[in-house]
């Protein structure tokens, strides 16, 4: 690492509180090392004098990139102590929000924030980044409408026999039905339920003939699966527009959910933004804890999980902490 000259300025840091003691260059990022100190204040709590106490643990903060670098703020703040009530204070700054750890200015610079439909999230991504525009994770839009088909094809394999042809072909080849029709193999395969080698379209359009009302719903899923493939925003949106009173109540739950978040599935089929990535190594960690029937050692877990992703060395990249 390297020393640079540098001013509070240069950098962004325009509290005049913060004194930079240090700043290096590492092979990933900047790295500021700085004390936030000021006179003692009046308690907050009870009005009294309040002397200072000693410097809080280290925060990182990561500040806006410098000539395309990241950079990072480990900032060192003072605590102030009551003489009255004995109640310790930390001292606060303009740059980050007290008790957070990104900075106002990084925030205000975030474009695009892609999460689910959580309903807890939305207003505090809201709040947090109000430049940002939200994307519904596209994993979780087709999840919601692969799960309305699903408890709908239980509900009607339910209304026959168990022992019927009707219900085992429903049963045994439900996968088939959760597919994109597109992408359903030509290659044939010899079904036990039909007793014959078909194809799995071929399975499809004959369990279909057993029931007008799951064709009708499988065609419906269907369309709405190509429409958003297709990110065809209207038509997807005009589908459901059209159905949401046809519909049974899993359904009517889904298409409330997609048009209350209108705007931000519109946003999902616009940009190329996803938690794919997110997603696929979270699943790939979970089948590793299952095949491997837990770890008692979590070091021999993590391990493990770095040679599956094939990661040989751990990058140091800014690591956010309490503030």
């Amino acid at each position: 690492m390297r020393p640079i000259k540098n001013t509070t300025e240069l950098i962004g840091i325009k509290d005049q509180n913060i004194k930079i003691s240090l700043v290096f260059e590492t092979d990933t990022h900047i790295e500021i090392q700085a004390k936030l100190d000021y006179p003692a204040p009046s308690c907050p709590h009870c009005q009294g004098k309040m002397i200072k106490y000693d410097f809080q643990k280290t925060s990182k903060i990561p500040l806006l990139e410098q000539a395309g670098t990241p950079t990072l703020l480990r900032l060192k703040k003072r605590r102030f102590q009551c003489k009255s009530c004995r109640r310790v204070t930390v001292a606060e700054t303009s740059i980050v929000e007290k008790n957070c750890q990104i900075s106002n200015l990084v925030r205000q610079k975030v474009q695009f924030i892609t999460m689910d439909m959580s309903g807890a999230y939305i207003p505090l991504a809201k709040r947090l980044f109000p430049n940002a525009k939200i994307v519904l994770d596209r994993f979780h839009i087709i999840q919601h409408l692969g799960r309305a088909f699903l408890k709908t094809r239980i509900a009607i394999m339910n209304q026959f026999d168990k022992k019927s042809l009707p219900y085992r072909a429903l049963k045994n080849h439900w996968r088939l039905f959760q597919k994109d029709s597109c992408k359903l193999s030509l290659n044939s395969f010899y079904s036990k339920t039909f007793r014959q080698t078909l194809a799995p379209h071929e399975v499809v359009a004959k369990t279909l003939d057993f029931s007008e009302e799951l064709t009708d719903y499988c065609t419906l899923y269907q369309l709405l699966l190509f429409h958003f493939q297709e990110k065809r925003v209207d038509e997807f949106f005009e589908l459901i527009e059209e159905n949401r009173n046809k519909v049974n109540h899993y359904f009517q739950t889904v298409f409330r959910t997609f048009l209350r978040h209108k705007q931000y599935i519109k946003n999902a089929l616009e940009t190329d933004y996803s938690n794919a990535k997110l997603e696929a190594t979270n699943k790939l960690i979970k089948d590793i804890k299952r095949l491997g029937f837990g770890f008692r050692n979590f070091i021999n877990f993590r391990k493990r999980v770095f040679i599956t992703l094939n990661i040989q060395k751990e990058k140091t990249y800014p690591v956010l902490s309490r503030c």
